[in-house]
C-alpha cells in the first residue's frame, strides 16, 4: 500500500530509498509502522491522522522535519534516535507537558500550539532552540516560565499569547523581553533595540527611568535627523557651487568663441549677379506678408519675413560687426529708419535682402482681443423676485438711512447668498457695519429701490426664483384660475393681480 501511495503522490517515488520526503497526511493512520525501508527520508508529514504514539522512526538518521499536527499524541517519546531533527510540529494534540523533548539536542523550531501544556521546564535542556510557539496552552506559572525562557540563549522568536499567565502578568512584554536578551520577535511584533533599552531602564528605575530613557532616545533620534539634513544641505550646496562654476566657465568660453566666430551669412547673397540661384535658400520666394508700405513707415512692430533669417549689425553698414541672426518670424520694435536700414532692440538690419528685391521685414499687427458684447454694469444687479405687496407699496417705500455704494454692494451680495432672508441680512450688516443700525424693513426697502433702478439691466436668467409665501398676500377671489371673471376683467386689473415684475 505504501509503495502504491508513493507512486501516485507527487514528489514521491515507488522505490523507498529514493524518497527524500514522505507525504502521509489525511490517511487515517493509527500507528507509525512499516517505514523500515525509508531510511533516507528527511521530511516526514503525518498531519491529520489518529496517531497516539511516536514510534518506529529511529532508523531515519537523516530526519530533519517531523510534522504531527492534529493527532492524538499525549507524550513526546522516541525522539532521541534522530540526532538531526531540527523542526518538530505537534500542534493540536493532547500534550500535558514537554517531557521527552530532552533527546532533541539539535532542535531549532518547536511548535506546540493548542495543547494542554502546563509545564515547560523540560525546555531548559534544549539550548539550541530558536523558535518556540506555545500559543493557546494552559501555562499559568509566570515566574517559572520566565526562568526557563531565560535559559535559552539562542531563542529568537517566541509566541505565548493565549496562555492564562499572559493576561494576568502586568507588563508582560517588558518582563519577557528582559528575560530573553536574544529575543527578536515576540508574539505579534518585532523587538527593536530601542525597546530593549527602554525595558532595561524600566527594570532598573521604573517608570521614571523609562521616561528619561525615552526622552534621551528621542533627542538622539532628532539629532541624527538634523545631522543627516545638515550633511545633505552641504552636499547640495557643494553640487550647486560646482555646477555654477562649470556654467560660468562654459559661458565665458562660449562668449570668447562667439567673439572670434564669424557669423554665417546674415544678408542672403546670390551666387552671381545674373539672376542665379540664391545661396541662402534656392526655392525661397517673396513672403506674402511683405508689403512695400513698410519703407515709408517707422516706429512700429515688424516681423522677419525672410525664411533664411535677417542679420543684425552694430552700425547701418555692411562693414559693421555681425552680431547675430534674427530667425524667421521674430517680431521687433522699430526705433529708427535710415537709408534702407532699421534700428531695433538688437541692432541694425537691412530692410531688403542684399542683391534681391525681397523685403526682409513685414509690418506686424498684434491681434486685438474681442470686446465683450455684454459690458459689465456698474450698478449692482438685484435678483429679488418682487411680490404683489412690493409692487403696490413701491411708490410709498422710502429709506430712512443714507446708503452708499459699499453698503449697496454688500446688501446685494448678502441678499443673493441668503436667499433674501431680510432679518438675517440685517443682522449680518449690523455685525459688519457696527456704526449703523439695520432693520429688515430698511433692507427690504433698499432692495426694492435698487431693483427699480436696475429693471432694464437685469436679464431674465439672472433673477433668483425666491419668494416668501407669507408676502404674496394673494386674494383668492382675484386669482384668475379660481373664477371665470378674469375673462371680463379690465387690463389694468389683470396687471394688479400679477405677483411678479
Amino acid at each position: 500500500w505504501l509503495r502504491k501511495h508513493c507512486a501516485n503522490t507527487p514528489e514521491c517515488y515507488e522505490t523507498p530509498s529514493l524518497n527524500n520526503r514522505l507525504l502521509l497526511q489525511h490517511q487515517s493512520l493509527l500507528f507509525i509502522d512499516n517505514l523500515e525501508e525509508y531510511e533516507n527520508v528527511s521530511w516526514l508529514y503525518l498531519q491529520n491522522n489518529a496517531i497516539e504514539k511516536i514510534e518506529n522512526i529511529g532508523h531515519m538518521k537523516k530526519l530533519t522535519g517531523l510534522y504531527l499536527d492534529q493527532n492524538e499524541i499525549r507524550i513526546l517519546q522516541n525522539l532521541q534516535h534522530n540526532p538531526d531533527l531540527k523542526i518538530l510540529h505537534v500542534d493540536k494534540n493532547f500534550l500535558g507537558d514537554l517531557s521527552g523533548i530532552e533527546g532533541c539536542a539539535s532542535l531549532e523550531t518547536l511548535s506546540a500550539c493548542e495543547n494542554e501544556i502546563e509545564d515547560v521546564s523540560h525546555l531548559s535542556s534544549v539550548k539550541s532552540i530558536k523558535t518556540l510557539k506555545l500559543n493557546r496552552n494552559n501555562i499559568k506559572d509566570s515566574q517559572k516560565t520566565l526562568k526557563v525562557l531565560s535559559e535559552l540563549p539562542e531563542l529568537r522568536s517566541l509566541y505565548l499569547k493565549g496562555n492564562p499567565f499572559v493576561s494576568k502578568l502586568k507588563n508582560y512584554r517588558k518582563h519577557v523581553i528582559h528575560a530573553c536578551p536574544s529575543l527578536q520577535f515576540l508574539d505579534d511584533r518585532p523587538v527593536y533595540d530601542w525597546e530593549r533599552k527602554f525595558v532595561s531602564a524600566w527594570k532598573i528605575g521604573g517608570n521614571k527611568a523609562l521616561e528619561a530613557e525615552r526622552e534621551r532616545h528621542n533627542k538622539a533620534k532628532w539629532e541624527a535627523v538634523d545631522e543627516n539634513m545638515k550633511k545633505w544641505k552641504e552636499m547640495r550646496d557643494e553640487a550647486k557651487a560646482k555646477y555654477e562654476s562649470e556654467r560660468q566657465r562654459g559661458d565665458s568660453a562660449s562668449d570668447l568663441q562667439e567673439t572670434r566666430k564669424v557669423v554665417e551669412v546674415v544678408d542672403i547673397e546670390t551666387e552671381d549677379s545674373d539672376g542665379g540661384a540664391l545661396s541662402g535658400s534656392e526655392e525661397q520666394r517673396p513672403s506674402e506678408l511683405a508689403t512695400r508700405s513698410f519703407k515709408d513707415v517707422s516706429k512700429f512692430l515688424v516681423k522677419v519675413a525672410w525664411k533664411g533669417g535677417v542679420g543684425v549689425r552694430s552700425i547701418p553698414s555692411t562693414s559693421g560687426i555681425e552680431i547675430k541672426v534674427l530667425p524667421y518670424g521674430t517680431v521687433v520694435h522699430v526705433r529708427e529708419r535710415k537709408h534702407g536700414w532699421i534700428r531695433h532692440s538688437h541692432g541694425w538690419s537691412q530692410t531688403a535682402v542684399f542683391g534681391t528685391n525681397f523685403d526682409a521685414f513685414t509690418a506686424f499687427t498684434p491681434i486685438e482681443k474681442k470686446r465683450d458684447r455684454h459690458p459689465r454694469i456698474s450698478n449692482p444687479i438685484v435678483g429679488y423676485k418682487r411680490t404683489l405687496r412690493d409692487k403696490l407699496a413701491d411708490p410709498e417705500l422710502k429709506c430712512e438711512m443714507d446708503w452708499n455704494p459699499d453698503l449697496d454692494a454688500k446688501l446685494t451680495e448678502l441678499c443673493s447668498s441668503l436667499a433674501f432672508d431680510f432679518p438675517l441680512v440685517a443682522k449680518r450688516l449690523a455685525k459688519e457695519f457696527k456704526d449703523r443700525v439695520f432693520t429688515a424693513f430698511e433692507c427690504r426697502c433698499r432692495i426694492l429701490q435698487l431693483d427699480a433702478k436696475n429693471q432694464n439691466a437685469c436679464r431674465s436668467w439672472e433673477i433668483i426664483d425666491v419668494c416668501d409665501p407669507s408676502d404674496l398676500n394673494w386674494d383668492v377671489e382675484l386669482m384668475p384660475w379660481t373664477t371665470n371673471s378674469w375673462k371680463t376683467e379690465p387690463v389694468n386689473q389683470l396687471h394688479q393681480t400679477d405677483s411678479v415684475i
